[in-house]
């Protein structure tokens, strides 16, 4: 599996239930993903906001963030056009 699909399972494994209160989850999710580093205050933010669920958010949030970091500039880019072209749709 290659590193941007891994982290889009990751996304897809605490994404609803992370964003499910989002006014625009796909606003949040670009948020995170906006720089070339995973936004890990805004992620803890969100956390907080799930209150008693966010234990079980953590690890895979975590995970992902590391995946984030570690790909590369090209593969950042294609992500984030992904998650525009996801939201342009008016997938949730």
């Amino acid at each position: 599996m290659d590193a941007t699909r891994a982290l889009v399972n990751d996304v897809r494994s605490f994404g609803a239930l992370l964003l499910e209160r989002a006014d625009d989850p796909h606003a949040e999710l670009m948020a995170l993903v906006w720089c070339s580093r995973f936004d890990r205050e805004h992620a803890q933010a969100l956390l907080r906001a799930r209150g008693d669920r966010a234990a079980a958010l953590l690890q895979p949030l975590v995970r992902a963030a590391d995946r984030y970091d570690n790909l590369p500039a090209q593969e950042q880019k294609r992500l984030r056009r992904l998650i525009q072209r996801h939201g342009l749709r008016g997938i949730h």
